[in-house]
């Protein structure tokens, strides 16, 4: 389990040029990461502020502030990113995922903050949108 919280900064500076240098990144199969509170962010505009490319769960909590996009492996539950109970958005959080299907959850419980999420640009400009369906976020076009 990871646990950002209360005051932490993660932040990642890498001027590299590649999309090597995220500020938080994880290939576990399993567990959680908590993010509940802090700030995550990157500068680098070819990485992720978080980054979970396996099957561990992103939650989010509190109010973090996440400068940079969010990449989740949301063709499974285990992988998707989900809100806390206490969450209460900071801004817009831009969600990427690893595979761009119709009616795929992109972020669980995360219907009532839709306006609170987004899809990276070059998506939009390709026709995907975020749609509240029951609880959920889902893909759409």
């Amino acid at each position: 389990m990871v646990t950002i919280s209360d005051d932490a900064v993660v932040t990642n500076t890498s001027s590299s040029g590649n999309s090597n240098g995220h500020a938080i990144f994880s290939s576990s199969a399993s567990g959680i990461m908590n993010i509940n509170g802090g700030t995550v962010s990157t500068t680098e505009p070819n990485s992720f502020a978080i980054r979970s490319t396996n099957l561990m769960v992103v939650n989010l909590n509190n109010s973090p502030v996440i400068n940079g996009r969010i990449f989740t492996n949301s063709t499974t539950a285990e992988g998707r990113l989900t809100m806390g109970d206490s969450f209460a958005p900071n801004g817009i959080y831009t969600v990427d995922i690893s595979t761009y299907t119709l009616n795929t959850i992109v972020v669980t419980g995360g219907a009532n903050f839709a306006s609170s999420f987004a899809l990276p640009q070059d998506r939009q400009d390709t026709g995907w949108i975020l749609q509240a369906v029951g609880d959920d976020l889902l893909l759409g076009n």
